[in-house]
């Protein structure tokens, strides 16, 4: 085993995405949308705040999409020390938010 140091490591970037036919379970949702946020690394007072906006958005979409059988779907992505958010009924944005998240420095990782 050794050790890396990186004196300057930007926030974790990822883009994640998923698409339903209807509302997903509340607490699915909820999971995902939480630890992505957690994963990125933004304040945990803030999360039940966005994991609510999103849920409550999804649920629109969902009755949105019953008569269209378009997909929902849900986007996040992390880059630029924010995250991102999309919902999406169809092609039809629904709902947007960002938030920002903290610059990780002096990581250290054992490998």
């Amino acid at each position: 085993m050794f050790a890396v140091e990186s004196p300057d490591v930007a926030a974790r970037e990822f883009s994640f995405a998923i698409s339903m036919s209807g509302q997903p379970p509340q607490d699915m949702l909820g999971d995902l949308v939480s630890g992505l946020l957690g994963h990125a690394g933004c304040s945990d007072d803030v999360v039940p705040g966005v994991v609510e906006a999103v849920q409550g958005a999804m649920g629109a979409a969902a009755r949105t999409n019953l008569a269209s059988g378009s997909l929902c779907s849900v986007r996040l992505s992390a880059r630029g020390g924010e995250v991102q958010i999309e919902v999406r009924s169809g092609t039809d944005l629904v709902w947007q938010g960002r938030q920002p998240i903290p610059e990780v420095v002096g990581n250290d990782a054992s490998v």
